[in-house]
This record gives structure tokens, C-alpha cells and sequence, in this order.
């Protein structure tokens, strides 16, 4: 990453090296600490109940590797390069459900049954489910918050490109396939990787989801989550210049 200097972004900004390494390192900071909840639960009660979260949390990780190494290879566009980029953006696109559908984690805690008798210490009864509640939040805003990141440097990176109508229509575009991907993951129990490993039972529940109304309208709901939180990031860290008069490149060159 010292390398790269830089990458071109809106309207002739400069999107730095810098500002992704200290971008990556707060956000693996956050991840980190989420680490240390669920390993301090884990030694105290002796149980490994929620070590899910973990391979959840590396899961929400992937679009956001994925997303930068879009930025990183988007600094020089060679043909062979366009290709790869166009490979980063479908990985991305596949992999970004990852990252809200740990949200979905919370039926573990609704369906859990804490005993509510005497205090037997801290992690016990209610204290525990307390305890669990704080832990599982902060797994499900970090992971939210490391998807919403890898959005706003996909979406930046195609509004500078194409232009701010096209870089909203790529955004929404991935918030919607998102919402149906967790409705896909939680409820038919696929995978991201099931597009290569099982790519006709993919497809099928693909079909079948698109024609419940249930899937539809579940899928709606989860995506407007997702874009209600995400607009509020995008104008805290857009700068005034794209959000006032944004600038369409005009070589007609494709991503």
C-alpha cells in the first residue's frame, strides 16, 4: 500500500494511501475489541456458544478487502486491469451481504433462555444476557459499519467515473442485491461462494425468493435499513464540491 500514492477520485480529490490504511486500521481496531468480548465470555463461562460471531465478522471483513483492492488497482487502468477490476466489483458486489447480515445474528439472543434464579456472578442470569447483548451489538454495528465503508469507496469510486446518477444507481443496485442476499443467507441458508459451488441450486432459490412475497418484502425492509444508514455516512465524508456540483469524466472509458 506504500506504493500507491494515491487514487484519483471525485472531482480531481485525491483519495490517499493514507486515509484507507487508517481507515482499515480503525475499523480492524473495532473488530478487534469485539475479539476481546467474545474471548472474555468465552473464558468465563466456559462455552464457546457465540463462536460463530467470529467467522461472521471475517466474513463482513471480505467486500472491504475487496473494495480496496478496487481502489488500489482503479489508480491505472491497462486493459488487463479493467478486466480485473470488473472481477473485484463482482466479488464485491457478491461478497457485501456478509457484512449487515450479521444483524440477523440477534434471533440466537430472542431464542436464547437465560435462568433468571440467584446471582451466581457476574456472567450468570441476567448479567449474562446483558453481557450478550452489548457483545452481539458490537459484532453487528462493526460488521455493518466495515460493509458501509466498502459501499461508500465502490460508490465514490463509480461516481467519479460515471458520473453521480450512475454512482447512486451502482449504490442502490448493491443495497437492494444485499438486502435479498441476507434474506438468502438466513433464511435458504446459502453462502456467497454457493454461486460457484452450487450454482443451479443458487439460481433456483434466486428464482423462487424473487417470486415470494415474504422474501420481497423482507428484502425491502433489510434494504432500507442498509440505505438509511449508509446516506447519512456518505454526505459526512463526501466532499462539499461532489455533493454540491459533481463532475462527469468525459473519456467515455469504461470501468
Amino acid at each position: 500500500m506504500e506504493r500507491i500514492e494515491s487514487v484519483r477520485m471525485l472531482d480531481g480529490e485525491l483519495l490517499s494511501a493514507r486515509y484507507l490504511r487508517r481507515l482499515t486500521i480503525a475499523l480492524f481496531a473495532s473488530s478487534l475489541t469485539c475479539l476481546g468480548l467474545a474471548g472474555l465470555r468465552m473464558v468465563a463461562t466456559g462455552t464457546t456458544v457465540f463462536f460463530f460471531l467470529f467467522w461472521n465478522l471475517f466474513l463482513a471483513w471480505t467486500p472491504m478487502l475487496a473494495a480496496v483492492a478496487l481502489c488500489l488497482v482503479r489508480r491505472d487502468w491497462g486493459r488487463n486491469k479493467k478486466i480485473l477490476g470488473a472481477l473485484l466489483f463482482i466479488a464485491w458486489l457478491c461478497l457485501y451481504p456478509n457484512a449487515p447480515y450479521i444483524f440477523t445474528d440477534f434471533i440466537h439472543l430472542i431464542r436464547r433462555e437465560y435462568p433468571q434464579g440467584p446471582a451466581g456472578g457476574f456472567f450468570s442470569g441476567t448479567s449474562l444476557q446483558w453481557y450478550d447483548l452489548v457483545m452481539k451489538s458490537a459484532f453487528a454495528f462493526t460488521a455493518h459499519v466495515i460493509g458501509l465503508f466498502s459501499l461508500y469507496l465502490v460508490h465514490r469510486l463509480f461516481r467519479t467515473r460515471f458520473g453521480a446518477a450512475r454512482g447512486w444507481m451502482v449504490a442502490i443496485l448493491a443495497i437492494l442485491v444485499s438486502g435479498f442476499g441476507v434474506y438468502l443467507g438466513r433464511f435458504v441458508r446459502l453462502n456467497s461462494w454457493d454461486i460457484i459451488g452450487r450454482p443451479t441450486v443458487f439460481t433456483d432459490e434466486i428464482a423462487e425468493g424473487m417470486g415470494n412475497p415474504r422474501a420481497v418484502l423482507f428484502s425491502l425492509i433489510y434494504s432500507i435499513f442498509i440505505l438509511s444508514s449508509y446516506v447519512p455516512l456518505y454526505y459526512f465524508n463526501a466532499p462539499e464540491s461532489a455533493r454540491a456540483k459533481p463532475t462527469i469524466p468525459g473519456d467515455g472509458s469504461g470501468l
